[in-house]
């Protein structure tokens, strides 16, 4: 539904931000707490953190016109990295799917252990059990056989971005 947090411009996080109540007051300190995040994994010089993504298509659709200009300026930017792999699932194609049911990230750890992570509205929470584990990396499988190469996900990018001008 939203552009996952490390692939956000600091534009778009404003805004997502500003929709709940609770983060009142401190917006600024939940960008700089984001930005941070990015520095230190998938935006450091060395050894930079490989990111995997997948997006749904009307995720790149929401919010203001400016806003989503920029978002989508910032993403064809990611996606040049070598690390960073951006994908689409194309919202009129697929129709409904396990994706639609929330976000998810699943990592793995240099020693070859994987930790999931659910976003929700408050805070989200670690999954770490085996089983609740192996549901998401299904889930992934299964959402991953709906998304769009990288290189035909960026040239769609660039067609929404070419549409913003």
């Amino acid at each position: 539904m939203l552009i996952p947090g490390l692939l956000q411009c600091e534009a778009y996080m404003r805004a997502v931000f500003s929709t709940v109540p609770r983060n009142a007051g401190r917006i600024d300190e939940l960008i700089a707490a984001r930005c941070a995040r990015q520095a230190n994994t998938i935006l450091r010089e060395e050894n930079p953190v490989a990111l995997s993504a997948i997006i749904g298509e009307m995720a790149l659709r929401r919010g203001p016109r400016d806003i989503v200009k920029g978002q989508l300026g910032h993403l064809v930017d990611m996606g040049h990295r070598p690390h960073v792999k951006i994908r689409l699932v194309l919202a009129e194609s697929e129709g409904i799917h396990v994706g639609l049911s929330g976000s998810f990230n699943i990592a793995t750890m240099p020693d070859g252990r994987r930790f999931g992570h659910m976003d929700d509205q408050l805070t989200g929470h670690p999954v770490t059990s085996h089983s609740d584990l192996g549901h998401l990396e299904l889930a992934w499988e299964e959402i991953d056989a709906l998304a769009l190469p990288v290189v035909q996900s960026r040239d769609v990018i660039l067609r929404m971005l070419d549409e913003h001008k």
